[in-house]
């Protein structure tokens, strides 16, 4: 890659250009993210966890503006294999997890979203040895014979005040949530620090909860099991009330999305009426990911 590239993507996305350098702080860190929260780690970046499968059958979305672009940046393989962006997606200070950061006045993907996110979505790969020959959008159809399996074991860490929810896993259409994993704090206006666990189904239509007190910051695992228009849901290894329930909307063009899609904006009353005070800009929600594993059979 020529210098003049390298600086680009240095100045756009706090890419790390070589191991041991200290963290990257980008001038749109929010004022909550100093003394408070996982401290990014000095050398390591997402992409070095083989926990996460070195990150390499995924793009990622980041809650800030890519270069050039009115909606949210946009990181893919090679650069992402590289990249650490502290505050919103970066190795923390332990060494064994990825911190995904989102905020209330973050960047949102599109017109077709309320919320900003920092998500990796799945992308469609193939590999000759080691080597990927292959990398693209390519989605899968659900109602098909493959068993597909996400394993995630992670911990929630952070909600915002006002509209203390979050997503952090789903399965996505061309155009609607099949299945999002989703917290939603009991203490709306006020600091939650425990609330529900749910699985939502078909766009949101059904809710399963799958922890009824879930306090923030403690580690669980959820697998989700996708084969013959039906879903399954393990959590913390134990069946749940998911247990092949039928997908009634397209399940064509599906994929995977894992880490933080915060839901609460900062015009969450003043323009989507939606029950909620607008948050300040800079309350987030957060996701640490200690492990990620696609597979299929």
């Amino acid at each position: 890659m020529k210098a003049g590239w390298m600086a680009i993507l240095v100045a756009a996305f706090g890419l790390a250009a070589c191991a041991g350098r200290g963290p990257v702080v980008a001038p749109d860190g929010l004022s909550r993210s100093a003394g408070e929260g996982p401290v990014e780690h000095a050398s390591l970046r997402p992409a070095d966890l083989a926990a996460l499968g070195k990150l390499r059958d995924w793009k990622l979305h980041l809650p800030v503006a890519g270069p050039g672009r009115e909606w949210a940046a946009e990181v893919t393989q090679p650069v992402l294999a590289n990249l650490h962006r502290f505050p919103w997606f970066f190795v923390d200070s332990a060494g064994d997890g990825v911190v995904f950061r989102a905020n209330a006045g973050g960047v949102r993907t599109s017109n077709n979203t309320r919320f900003a996110r920092s998500e990796l979505l799945e992308m469609s790969t193939e590999y000759v040895g080691d080597k990927q020959v292959r990398y693209e959008r390519k989605g899968w159809d659900l109602a098909d014979q493959v068993e597909r399996r996400m394993f995630l074991r992670q911990k929630i860490t952070a909600v915002p005040l006002q509209k203390p929810q979050v997503v952090v896993g789903q399965i996505h259409n061309a155009k609607d949530d099949v299945l999002m994993v989703k917290f939603e704090g009991d203490s709306p206006g006020q600091r939650s620090n425990t609330g529900v666990l749910q699985i939502r189904l078909n766009n949101a239509k059904v809710t399963h909860v799958i922890d009824p007190a879930y306090v923030l910051g403690t580690v669980f695992s959820v697998e989700i099991i996708a084969r013959a228009g039906k879903i399954s849901v393990l959590y913390n290894g134990q069946p749940t009330v998911v247990k092949e329930a039928p997908v009634t909307i397209d399940t064509r063009n599906c994929y995977w999305k894992a880490g933080m899609y915060v839901q609460s904006s900062n015009r969450n009353s003043s323009t989507y009426k939606n029950g909620f005070a607008d948050e300040q800009a800079d309350e987030y929600g957060e996701v640490k990911v200690y492990e990620l594993r696609l597979s299929r059979s």
